[in-house]
């Protein structure tokens, strides 16, 4: 289902997290340009060797990034929650794709014309200020989780994971739709590490797993548990 009437659209902007910050006359701009599209659970949004020229910004649900590696594997590396950009390489001269996108959930995205969104980068600071921001932080959270991964026990990796999780749904108790193996893949350990760790977890009484999606109960209780038997400041 595709979203283009443009007061309908306009009245959609002013609740989206990302969009919404921006003053009125910025936002006439975008307007002409933005499609929002609904995807349903499970929904391919592109796929590889894709030509660049749209770019996405998550309005509700999740999307998962996926790397192609070889004929048969597939490696998870990102989730995109609301306000996340993905797909944005054309904008950087990329012209095809690398990855699959999809939908974890029922999702509406952003669909933004890679050239339009590229001038209007070049006309208004706001948006070229907020747009690398994001991109700066991205790159600062993986460079964090690459020295995590050298140096950190993998439990104090997970129950980050979960609270960061847990912090951009601005909840501290809830469900957040992940599986063993994309846990596993975020965080560079495999599938069989993960799954003992969220068993000890589960038993302690502070998540609970589900098929396809994890349950926090009690998410102070475990960051302070983790804390203290590590002795690691994580955050």
């Amino acid at each position: 289902m595709w979203v283009k009437e443009k007061n309908l659209i306009l009245n959609i902007i002013k609740e989206d997290i990302f969009l919404s910050r921006f003053p009125e006359r910025v936002l006439d701009k975008w307007v002409d340009y933005l499609v929002l599209r609904k995807y349903s659970k499970n929904q391919v949004i592109y796929f590889p060797y894709e030509p660049t020229k749209n770019l996405f910004l998550v309005h509700r649900g999740r999307v998962r990034i996926t790397k192609v590696l070889g004929e048969q594997k597939r490696f998870t590396f990102r989730h995109a929650v609301e306000g996340d950009f993905f797909g944005e390489e054309g904008v950087f001269g990329i012209s095809t794709r690398d990855s699959f996108a999809e939908s974890i959930i029922a999702s509406e995205v952003w669909i933004i014309p890679t050239k339009k969104f590229y001038e209007l980068l070049l006309e208004n600071p706001e948006i070229t200020f907020s747009f690398s921001k994001k991109l700066f932080l991205r790159t600062l959270y993986y460079e964090s989780s690459m020295l995590k991964m050298i140096s950190y026990p993998i439990m104090v990796r997970l129950v980050q994971h979960i609270s960061n999780e847990m912090r951009k749904l601005k909840t501290s108790e809830g469900t957040f739709k992940i599986t063993h193996q994309e846990l596993a893949n975020l965080l560079g350990v495999r599938r069989e590490t993960i799954s003992a760790c969220l068993r000890e977890l589960e038993i302690r009484g502070f998540i609970e797993k589900r098929k396809g999606s994890i349950i926090v109960k009690e998410l102070e209780k475990m960051e302070n548990w983790c804390k203290s038997n590590f002795s690691i400041n994580y955050y």
